[in-house]
């Protein structure tokens, strides 16, 4: 089980949007680093509320970890317009209209590399 408030160095929600943001934001490799280090844990957080753990809760609790750190967004924020306040589906729209390019946090800076 993760303990999110033990984190010495805080977790993904504190540097995206609470006390850490005041460090400046997450660079793509931290961000990937969390996700990494997820992964190898892989451990849904409905496990604690549910006990039953399965592999279609798991992969979709990490799939919402990949769009938190790539989007810098809250899984559900009900101060956003409500085509907007769950991220899966708001991705979804953006997909679908082609505006995919727009889910990038734009707090992230990415460095592009010529191939």
């Amino acid at each position: 089980m993760l303990v999110y408030e033990y984190l010495n160095n805080g977790n993904l929600e504190q540097w995206l949007h609470g006390a850490m943001r005041q460090h400046g934001s997450l660079s793509w490799e931290a961000r990937m680093k969390v996700i990494m280090c997820t992964a190898k844990a892989y451990v849904a957080p409905e496990y604690a509320n549910t006990g039953m753990l399965n592999e279609k809760i798991d992969v979709y609790s990490f799939g919402v970890l990949l769009l938190k750190a790539v989007t810098g967004r809250n899984p559900v924020d009900y101060g956003r317009p409500n085509n907007e306040i769950n991220i899966v589906e708001w991705l979804k729209v953006m997909v679908g209209t082609r505006r995919a390019e727009e889910v990038v946090d734009p707090d992230l800076e990415v460095e592009v590399r010529p191939t």
